[in-house]
Formats: C-alpha cells, structure tokens, sequence
C-alpha cells in the first residue's frame, strides 16, 4: 500500500488544529497571554538573554530562551509562542514524521518548513483564524485593514500580517520589515540590500507565505528606492509593482505596503488577484 503524504495545506491544517485542541485540552481562554500557556504545559518560565541579531529566540528540550534585545511587546509574544509550536510539534510528532518522508530532517529545508509551520501556530494562537478570516472578507482583504485590526481588536499587528497570508484566498507572501544595525553590501542583481556601508537600513524581519513554492529570505536589507523603503520613510501606504525578497528569482509582482507602528508590512501576489474589491468590499471571482 502507498504512502499518501500530506500537502502543505494539510499540514497547517493540521498545525491549527493542535493549537486549537490544545488550547481546548488545557482549559486556556482565548487571547491568554504567554506566562499562562507556559504554566499550563508545566514549562520551565521563560528565560531573556542577549543574543545575536538574527537569533529571535531558541529552545533546547522544553526551555524556551528569548534575545533579551526584543523590546516590542508584540514581537516578544510572537517568538515566545513560536518556540511554544517547537515544543507542541515534537510532542505531536506528526509534522516532524511527515516532513521527514520527503525532505532530509538535517537540511535547511526542512528547518525552513518547520519554521514557517510554528508560525502558522504561533499566528493561529494570538490571533484565530476563523475570526480573522470574516473581519479580512468584510475588508476586502485590503492589507491596511491591519490598522483596524490593531485599533480596534485584542491582536498584535504581527500575529495578524501572518494570518493575512496564511488565510488569504489569493497566492501571496507577507514580510514584516523593521529598521536594523546592518553592514550587509549592496546587491545590484537583486535589487533587495542597501548601498554598501554600516548603519541603520530596513531590513526584513519576518515573511510568510500560502500556496506558493518560493520562500522569501529573512534578514535582507531593503534597497532604499524598493516601494517597501520608500513607503516606510513617507509613512505613508502605497500600492504598486515591486520585486520580492528571493534568493534565485526576481520578477515584478502586485506589491501593497502599509506603515504600521514603525515597521513596514507589505504583501506581494505571485499572480493576477481573484479577490475583487470594490469601496473596501470583498468578493470572489475565481474565473476559469
């Protein structure tokens, strides 16, 4: 009899049904903070130490260490929660075993999958995906919706970015850029890193992806005139073609970007939008 692996859609099906049985299974109401999950799950309490820049956060067993230089409180709950999913995904077993049917466990690729899939959890856990789903079809699955939500509902504004691309009905990435130390070169083929010298540069923090096969990179630096730099430095939205932040592909996609707290979020579609909007409504015209 053959094998029948999961497809990535399955797999953060399933990833969203265990935060959702656990949350279930320790009798936690929704939107509870950090320290109460890490009581529940009998964890040890969370420690901060200085890490490197481009280390968020680690666990080794079930200790979960946070880069003590994370002072945004949305961000500190959102690494906490995703090494939270480490922990959850191992005692489940059922991702790591799948993953390991196709992919070589000790490669970057599968640390990649695993990454992308306790954000899914983490998202899921501040931020459910049922709820964000009919607040996103009221808006039209406009990215500035974001402002609303973080306005007007008990969610992070990045919890709520990695929803955006894990529910949207559109193939899209979403990247979460902040402003960093950086002394990364320029890159002129790509378009992406800033002229070469040591300073302050946007830089992509975080990215999240649906159904599509490229995986945008962490930690580049946004070249200075990139739609998401200049958007960001005018605080001001902006919608346009712009390239994404790969490694071995570069072309023009429908780019949206909106300021938000001193970050730049954007989302970048792979291909024409079957979402309609219309006066910030919603609706769905998937064609042929």
């Amino acid at each position: 009899m053959s094998v029948v692996i999961m497809s990535g859609r399955a797999m953060r099906a399933h990833v969203v049904e265990l935060v959702r049985r656990t949350v279930i299974e320790l009798g936690l109401s929704r939107n509870v903070g950090y320290e109460a999950v890490v009581k529940a799950l009998e964890l040890p309490p969370v420690q901060f130490h200085r890490m490197p820049a481009t280390t968020l956060g680690r666990r080794h067993d079930r200790q979960i260490t946070i880069n003590s230089d994370i002072t945004c409180d949305a961000r500190r709950e959102f690494t906490i929660f995703h090494e939270i999913l480490h922990i959850l995904l191992d005692m489940d077993g059922t991702i790591p075993s799948e993953l390991m049917e196709y992919v070589d466990g000790d490669s970057d690729d599968y640390h990649c999958r695993i990454e992308e899939f306790c954000n899914v959890g983490a998202a899921e856990w501040i931020m459910p995906s049922h709820e964000f789903k009919q607040l996103m079809d009221a808006q039209g699955w406009k990215l500035q919706a974001l402002r609303q939500i973080k306005d007007g509902f008990r969610s992070s504004t990045m919890a709520a970015a990695f929803q955006f691309a894990h529910c949207n009905p559109d193939p899209c990435h979403v990247v979460i850029c902040e402003s960093r130390y950086s002394d990364q070169q320029a890159s002129p083929q790509l378009d992406i890193a800033a002229p070469q010298s040591s300073s302050h540069r946007l830089t992509v923090a975080y990215t999240a992806r649906n159904e599509t096969n490229y995986i945008m990179r962490r930690n580049m630096v946004v070249a200075h005139d990139h739609l998401v730099n200049r958007a960001w430095r005018a605080k001001e939205s902006m919608h346009d073609k712009a390239y994404g932040f790969f490694i071995n592909a570069r072309w023009p996609m429908e780019c949206e970007v909106v300021p938000i707290d001193g970050r730049a979020y954007a989302v970048f579609y792979e291909k024409q939008r079957r979402w309609v909007t219309s006066e910030g409504q919603g609706s769905l015209d998937f064609g042929e």
